[in-house]
């Protein structure tokens, strides 16, 4: 028998040949699609168990480049039984092969997901929350000693890793990357330096400076306060005070006397000379004089600067997803055996469904356990796993979810939750009844 993993998928082949995905009925292998797979690095695990009841394990690590140039390696012919059997050509594959000389090429990546999908250099980044830090390409090494914020060495490392994946949080026993959760670092800049084991006892070391941000940051610029808009403040018109008219003094001509002229006696009658009428000589008006008012000058009454109102600056609110309710239903399976169907319930941090999100999972049952299976969310939020028969016609069984990967929400486990109180949205008890 040998069990598969790889991919976030585990499967498991009974007869030989054995095939990650299957072998069709005329004995050929079914392919593997790498688009469903992102970008980057990835593992495949076989676990090999023998006629004598050993097993061994075999990595293989590949990288997927479904954008970029591709290997277009020289097919294998395949031995069947069929004398003449030639092996169908393989077109195009997407797999870029790992370097072949880990020793030189190994560094330290990083995903933001337990199966290590999409992993990039860790150096240089800026991360926040949970973390997955591992050595890629790990062909060939048999150790490496992990170290946080401490270049020199110093001391005991943070974490030692006996066996390929070397993870910085060590690996879950299903083979999954632990998390490095970057809340435990302060924001800032930081390190991880790793020395890495050879079979012959050399090593080598390789660093990685990272960032982490896990505050919420509001840009604010300069505060411009408005220009006030200025008011011109009406000048009075200046009205001109009347001059009052100056009436002219009429100033009285002298009528002058007349004098009479006496008659001697031997004079005949004197005649009286007529008097001259006295005439009043006009006296001309004089013009009044205008004396200008002083018109006064219009000051501007000066307008009040209006210091603007300070309006705080929304911060976004990050959503996440998590699981909201597990339903089991029993299936009944011949000579009295049974198994279960579970479906699954994923919202986000509002309460609406979410759909496409990956859902992976487990059935177990005392010591055994089925393997992660995956189901993808529909619209409703919803998906399901099947166990069709669990080994043990007797007792119960648990089902487990294990992570649920989406491409733009994370993963909020400790959220997870279910109405219906048969489970905590995480583990729910599976009975045959």
């Amino acid at each position: 028998m040998v069990s598969v993993r790889g991919a976030g998928q585990t499967r498991v082949e009974m007869v030989s040949t054995f095939d990650f995905m299957g072998t069709a009925d005329d004995g050929q292998g079914l392919p593997f699609s790498t688009a469903t797979l992102p970008n980057g690095k990835h593992r495949l695990t076989v676990k090999m168990n023998h006629a004598d009841g050993s097993s061994s394990v075999k990595d293989a690590l590949f990288e997927v480049n479904n954008t970029g140039s591709v290997l277009s390696p020289t097919p294998t012919p395949v031995s069947t039984s069929a004398p003449d059997a030639t092996a169908t050509p393989v077109s195009e594959p997407t797999i870029v092969a790992a370097p072949s000389d880990p020793a030189s090429e190994a560094e330290l990546v990083v995903s933001y997901n337990e199966y290590r999908t999409g992993s990039v250099a860790l150096d240089g980044q800026t991360v926040n929350g949970d973390v997955y830090v591992w050595v890629y390409p790990d062909d060939g090494l048999y150790r490496a000693d992990f170290y946080i914020d401490n270049p020199g060495m110093s001391g005991s490392p943070n974490k030692t890793e006996g066996a390929v994946p070397f993870d910085l949080a060590g690996t879950h026993w299903s083979g999954t990357s632990l998390p490095l959760d970057t809340n435990t670092l302060p924001d800032g800049e930081h390190t991880v330096t790793v020395r890495i084991w050879c079979p012959d006892n050399s090593t080598f070391i390789k660093h990685a400076a990272f960032t982490v941000q896990n505050s919420v940051l509001v840009e604010s610029g300069p505060v411009v306060t408005p220009t006030p808009t200025a008011t011109a403040t009406p000048v009075p018109t200046a009205t001109a005070t009347p001059v009052p008219t100056v009436a002219p003094t009429a100033t009285a001509t002298p009528v002058p006397t007349a004098t009479v002229t006496p008659v001697p006696t031997v004079a005949p009658t004197a005649t009286a000379t007529p008097m001259p009428t006295a005439t009043a000589t006009p006296v001309p008006t004089v013009a009044p004089t205008a004396t200008a008012t002083p018109v006064p000058t219009a000051t501007a009454t000066p307008v009040p600067t209006v210091a603007p109102t300070a309006t705080a600056t929304p911060v976004p609110v990050s959503l996440a997803l998590h699981v909201s309710d597990l339903d089991a239903t029993p299936l009944s399976a011949s000579k009295g055996a049974w198994g279960s169907i579970v479906e699954v319930l994923v919202v986000d941090s509002s309460g609406n469904p979410v759909a496409g999100a990956n859902v992976w999972g487990a059935f177990s049952q005392r010591d055994w356990q089925s393997g992660l299976k995956s189901c993808t969310t529909g619209s409703d939020g919803k998906c399901s796993f099947t166990q069709v028969a669990f080994p043990s016609k007797a007792g119960s069984a648990e089902f487990v979810v294990h992570a649920v990967v989406d491409a733009t929400l994370s993963y909020d486990s400790a959220a997870n939750s279910d109405p219906d109180g048969d489970s905590n949205g995480t583990l729910i008890t599976l009975s045959k009844n």
